[in-house]
């Protein structure tokens, strides 16, 4: 009965950081988004558009490369 307990707690733990990465994410990605905006990276206009895009991508369509994100925020 513990062992059942605790991989019931461990399997909602599991989906509770999956949730949590996949939000912030997204949140990241909006970041990036406005920054290029800001540097002139990306059109002012655009924003809207990509920013809602990123907000209802699906999971399977918001995962990037790994890293991607990473390296558009550090310049690469």
């Amino acid at each position: 009965r513990m062992r059942e307990e605790s991989d019931e707690l461990q399997l909602t733990v599991d989906t509770l950081e999956k949730e949590r990465d996949f939000y912030f994410h997204k949140l990241r990605e909006i970041e990036v988004l406005c920054l290029q905006v800001q540097e002139g990276k990306e059109p002012e206009e655009a924003l809207m558009s990509k920013a809602m895009a990123i907000l209802y991508a699906t999971d399977d369509a918001a995962d990037p490369p790994d890293g991607e994100v990473m390296e558009q925020f550090d310049g690469g």
